[in-house]
Parts: C-alpha cells; sequence; structure tokens
C-alpha cells in the first residue's frame, strides 16, 4: 500500500518521518520496498499524537521468521524480538549522528539465519547468533542473562528463517 508523503506529514510527527525514512533507506540497500509498501510489515500502532509508531513483521505460516516488532518513538527508534525482549534503543540523536551500528544490526535481522538459544540452567538466559546465509557466524546479541554463565548442553535453540533471504544461484 503506498502512502502520500503529504498525508504522511500531517499524520505522523517530522521525527517520526525521519525514522521511517531511515527504515527505508536500510530496505532500498537490500533491495526491498520501502516500509509501507513491503508486504512484509505491517502497521500495528499510530497513536493520535502522532508521536509514536509500531511496525512488525507479518507472520509466514510456511516460513519460521523472527518475531521482530519497530517502536518509532519520536525520540528514537528501538526494537523486540519474540515480542518481548528489547533488544536496543537508539536516540534520534545516535541516528542522525551514526547509523551504522543500527543499519547492520537491522540488516542482519532481516538477512540473516537467526539462533535463539535459551539457558534453563542457573544464571542462564537468552542469546541470538547470526548467521549470514552461507553459513558462517556473524555476531551474537545477548537478550538476557549473561553470556559467561551458558552452557551449551542445557540450551534450548530455534532456528529462523532469513525475512529476505538471498536468491541462490
Amino acid at each position: 500500500m503506498k502512502f502520500d508523503i503529504d498525508t504522511f506529514e500531517f499524520t505522523f510527527g517530522n521525527v517520526i518521518l525521519e525514522e521511517i525514512k531511515i527504515l527505508d533507506a536500510i530496505l532500498e540497500e537490500l533491495g526491498e520496498p520501502a516500509i509501507f509498501e513491503n508486504p512484509k510489515f505491517k502497521l500495528d500502532h499510530k497513536s493520535a499524537s502522532s508521536l509514536y509508531l509500531r511496525l512488525s513483521l507479518v507472520r509466514d505460516e510456511s516460513r519460521n521468521i523472527v518475531p521482530l516488532v519497530i517502536h518509532c518513538e519520536g525520540d528514537g527508534i528501538h526494537i523486540d524480538v519474540f515480542l518481548q525482549s528489547e533488544v536496543k534503543d537508539w536516540s534520534i540523536e545516535e541516528l542522525r549522528s551514526d547509523r551504522g551500528q543500527f543499519s547492520h544490526l537491522i540488516s542482519d535481522l532481516l538477512t540473516c539465519y537467526l539462533v535463539k538459544e535459551s539457558s534453563s540452567a542457573l544464571f542462564g538466559g537468552c542469546r541470538l547468533l547470526f548467521y549470514n546465509q552461507d553459513g558462517i557466524f556473524v555476531r551474537k546479541f545477548i537478550l538476557s542473562g549473561s553470556d559467561r554463565f551458558f552452557f551449551n548442553r542445557s540450551c534450548e535453540r530455534e532456528l529462523f528463517l532469513p525475512v529476505f533471504p538471498s536468491e541462490m544461484p
């Protein structure tokens, strides 16, 4: 669905528009349509005050993709995965001055295979492992607990497929 930017400016504040444009730029780098034109995202909620917007990935029953929610709050963006774990907050100042870390994390969340590891051991936690589409480890993100007390034998693992898989030859 395509939105007229003039209607957007009336509906959303300028900072929310700036946050949407940042997300659109990341999707464009991935060769994907803008967020409101992209069938893989949906608008979950917007506030009447025009200072809050919640977007989420559309669940695909045929593919296990990560539950991802993006909150545009007017003073920054924060990301939730698994509908409960706040990954990180980025202030609008951080996004304006250096959006590299944000762009890389969003790109990785959308294009990597993700393995969620949950440890039920004492001091256990939850972490997210990122593997590129060639199966090479990219990064680790601790969602809760401490990585120091993570015991592989007591982990439960769940694999999530890339939202935007690359075209394989």
